[in-house]
């Protein structure tokens, strides 16, 4: 029983010391490749431009 709730501490630890990416990301308005004003776009772990379906941006 003992090991269960040791494995169980090391769990929650784990994963309270990660900050999920989300949360850490920087959004701002950018323009897709259809000329459209796209909200919420943002710059992945790689580096890469990320921007949100067409469906949620709109003419400028």
């Amino acid at each position: 029983m003992k090991a269960h709730i040791s494995l169980i501490m090391v769990a929650l630890v784990v994963l309270l010391t990660f900050v999920p990416a989300a949360s850490t990301r920087n959004y701002f308005t950018c323009d897709s490749p259809g000329g459209k004003t796209c909200p919420n776009c943002y710059y992945n772990d790689d580096g890469a431009l990320v921007i949100p379906p067409d469906s949620q941006c709109y003419n400028s």
